[in-house]
């Protein structure tokens, strides 16, 4: 019995102990100044006693995007550039070969902003040294999808991209995704692949970084057409048509 007593005396002390807590963090954010209230929210259970209705919470970004805007910024115009490069100092023997890089490069088309940076379009950039010559080359060059080709022709949005970008009009039926080929670039094997996550790769020039076309591996992918077969984008083709009807 007595051991109950002092659990209950303690648990009773920590209760206490969290009251007073929360009235002074009340009591200090009513007397914030009123430069630093932001924002109003309903006030919650041990802010205030139960005749308060509002709470005065400083408002502080702890994301803030301002350093993020400037690495997925629109870079004006949507140059691809291949030029030598300056070196300063000495290329170590060792650095010898060609360094690829893949990843979003363009974030609008026709003036309309893409709704996620992960649906920008594929931007594959190589550096090559050669420590034996001392040079350095820079090149950088836009994946040419099918889709990127087509939406470049008309200079609009025409495909969904797979983190929320829509084509303009209503697309209810219309379920083809955006070859992006932004997620990683490999060269395997004397080939260069441009890869996407939900499409297959599209293989490139190792040298100039032009695109070649789709490839299946050797035919081990059966599908050349991202995440829905043939069959599935004419099934939903039909839908739309009877749809329409």
């Amino acid at each position: 019995m007595m051991e109950h007593a002092r659990c209950q005396q303690r648990k009773q002390h920590a209760r206490n102990v969290r009251r007073r807590v929360c009235r002074a963090r009340a009591e200090q954010r009513l007397r914030m100044p009123a430069a630093q209230e932001d924002t109003l929210r309903p006030a919650s259970k041990g802010d205030l006693p139960p005749t308060s209705q509002l709470v005065r919470i400083p408002q502080k970004n702890y994301y803030a995007q301002d350093d993020w805007r400037v690495a997925v910024k629109q870079l004006t115009p949507l140059d691809e550039f291949a030029y030598q490069c300056r070196v300063e100092g000495t290329l170590p023997k060792e650095l010898d070969g060609t360094l690829f890089r893949n990843g979003p490069g363009r974030y609008e088309r026709g003036g309309a902003k893409y709704a996620h940076f992960l649906d920008g379009d594929g931007l594959i950039v190589s550096f090559d040294l050669q420590p034996s010559e001392q040079t350095a080359f820079a090149r950088a060059k836009f994946v040419r999808t099918a889709e990127y080709v087509e939406e470049s022709r008309e200079e609009k949005v025409l495909y969904r991209g797979t983190f929320g970008t829509r084509k303009d009009g209503i697309s209810t039926f219309d379920l083809r995704t955006k070859n992006l080929a932004n997620t990683n670039v490999m060269f395997h094997a004397g080939k260069l692949h441009a890869l996407y996550e939900a499409g297959v790769p599209y293989k490139l020039d190792p040298h100039t970084l032009d695109t070649l076309g789709k490839d299946s591996l050797n035919g081990v992918l059966q599908r050349t057409e991202g995440l829905l077969g043939v069959a599935e984008l004419r099934w939903f083709q039909h839908l739309r048509a009877v749809r329409a009807n």
